[in-house]
Protein backbone atom coordinates (compact mmCIF):
# COMPACT_ATOMS: atom_id res chain seq x y z
CA UNK A 1 0.00 0.00 0.00
CA UNK A 2 1.16 3.71 -0.50
CA UNK A 3 0.61 7.08 1.02
CA UNK A 4 0.01 10.07 0.41
CA UNK A 5 1.04 13.73 1.42
CA UNK A 6 -1.19 16.48 0.40
CA UNK A 7 -0.64 20.46 0.43
CA UNK A 8 -2.63 23.14 -0.79
CA UNK A 9 -1.33 26.65 -1.09
CA UNK A 10 -4.02 29.74 -2.10
CA UNK A 11 -7.27 30.28 -2.78
CA UNK A 12 -9.33 27.55 -5.16
CA UNK A 13 -11.95 30.16 -5.53
CA UNK A 14 -12.97 31.76 -9.12
CA UNK A 15 -13.50 34.82 -7.66
CA UNK A 16 -10.19 35.60 -6.41
CA UNK A 17 -7.81 35.63 -9.07
CA UNK A 18 -5.16 36.87 -7.19
CA UNK A 19 -3.52 33.79 -5.92
CA UNK A 20 -2.57 31.06 -7.52
CA UNK A 21 -4.23 27.30 -6.58
CA UNK A 22 -1.76 24.63 -6.25
CA UNK A 23 -2.30 21.31 -4.77
CA UNK A 24 1.38 18.92 -3.97
CA UNK A 25 2.17 15.69 -2.82
CA UNK A 26 4.60 13.14 -2.06
CA UNK A 27 3.68 8.98 -2.81
CA UNK A 28 5.21 7.05 -0.02
CA UNK A 29 5.10 2.88 0.62
CA UNK A 30 3.38 2.30 3.67
CA UNK A 31 7.01 0.92 4.90
CA UNK A 32 8.64 4.67 4.68
CA UNK A 33 6.04 6.81 6.23
CA UNK A 34 7.11 5.63 9.47
CA UNK A 35 11.09 7.29 8.97
CA UNK A 36 9.64 10.49 7.42
CA UNK A 37 7.36 10.88 10.74
CA UNK A 38 10.18 10.17 12.39
CA UNK A 39 13.30 12.79 11.03
CA UNK A 40 10.20 15.71 10.82
CA UNK A 41 9.83 15.13 14.38
CA UNK A 42 13.46 15.12 15.07
CA UNK A 43 13.34 18.42 13.23
CA UNK A 44 10.31 19.87 14.77
CA UNK A 45 12.49 18.65 18.25
CA UNK A 46 15.26 20.31 17.17
CA UNK A 47 13.49 23.49 16.47
CA UNK A 48 10.94 24.29 18.97
CA UNK A 49 12.28 22.05 22.00
CA UNK A 50 9.67 20.25 24.23
CA UNK A 51 6.67 22.14 22.56
CA UNK A 52 7.52 20.84 19.22
CA UNK A 53 3.97 19.06 18.81
CA UNK A 54 1.86 22.99 18.94
CA UNK A 55 3.88 23.51 15.68
CA UNK A 56 3.67 22.58 11.62
CA UNK A 57 6.20 23.45 8.89
CA UNK A 58 4.09 25.34 6.96
CA UNK A 59 6.28 26.93 4.19
CA UNK A 60 4.79 30.26 3.44
CA UNK A 61 5.28 30.68 7.61
CA UNK A 62 8.66 30.03 7.53
CA UNK A 63 9.62 31.61 4.14
CA UNK A 64 8.11 35.06 5.64
CA UNK A 65 8.66 34.86 9.05
CA UNK A 66 5.28 34.55 10.13
CA UNK A 67 4.12 32.97 13.68
CA UNK A 68 6.81 31.56 15.41
CA UNK A 69 9.48 31.40 12.72
CA UNK A 70 9.61 35.24 13.48
CA UNK A 71 12.36 34.59 15.71
CA UNK A 72 14.35 33.04 12.90
CA UNK A 73 16.71 35.18 10.52
CA UNK A 74 16.10 34.48 6.95
CA UNK A 75 18.97 32.56 6.82
CA UNK A 76 18.38 30.41 9.41
CA UNK A 77 14.73 29.74 7.87
CA UNK A 78 16.16 29.00 4.28
CA UNK A 79 18.36 26.42 6.31
CA UNK A 80 15.33 24.61 7.80
CA UNK A 81 13.96 24.52 4.34
CA UNK A 82 16.56 23.30 2.90
CA UNK A 83 16.65 20.03 5.77
CA UNK A 84 12.89 19.64 4.96
CA UNK A 85 13.83 18.83 1.28
CA UNK A 86 16.95 16.90 2.18
CA UNK A 87 14.50 14.56 3.85
CA UNK A 88 12.10 14.37 1.27
CA UNK A 89 15.15 13.73 -1.08
CA UNK A 90 16.99 11.48 1.01
CA UNK A 91 13.96 8.95 1.15
CA UNK A 92 12.40 6.65 -1.60
CA UNK A 93 9.54 8.97 -1.88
Amino acid sequence: MFLIYLDESGKPHKTDWSENFTIAGVIVNENSWNEIENKINDLKKYLFGKEWQLYELHMSEILHGNKIYSKFKLDERLKILEKVFNIIKDLNV
